[in-house]
């Protein structure tokens, strides 16, 4: 994914797939998501609802280890709808997927626009 990225590819997620971003380091050794807003699967939702068991569907809480290397979070607490769409630097999200079809849209109108 990082291959991908730095050779200006667009690259998309939406819920627990942001988790795919987190640990990704570009060449230069920073993070591809330090300083860009990604929005993921929350951990407000992870921790309340038991059908996302808890926050153990992964090893880790995907919207804590996108803060922890250094995304800035966008979340149900700073959006005007939990299923908007954002879009950093080629580096498109949601936080839920039945927003998957918007990604989608996004990421191609990113990809015709180079």
């Amino acid at each position: 994914m990082g291959g991908i990225y730095q050779k200006g590819g667009v690259v998309g997620s939406c819920g627990h797939g942001a988790g795919a971003f987190a640990d990704v380091k570009l060449k230069d050794g920073h993070y591809m998501v330090k300083g860009k807003k990604v929005a993921g699967f929350p951990n407000s939702t992870e921790k309340e609802k038991s059908w996302a068991k808890q926050g153990t569907l992964l090893p880790f809480l995907v919207e804590e280890r996108l803060r922890e290397n250094g995304a800035i979070i966008i979340n149900k607490d700073n959006v005007a709808d939990k299923h908007d769409v954002i879009s950093d630097q080629r580096i498109v999200s949601t936080m839920f997927l039945p927003s998957s079809a918007l990604v989608a849209k996004e990421m191609l109108g990113l990809i015709e626009s180079n």
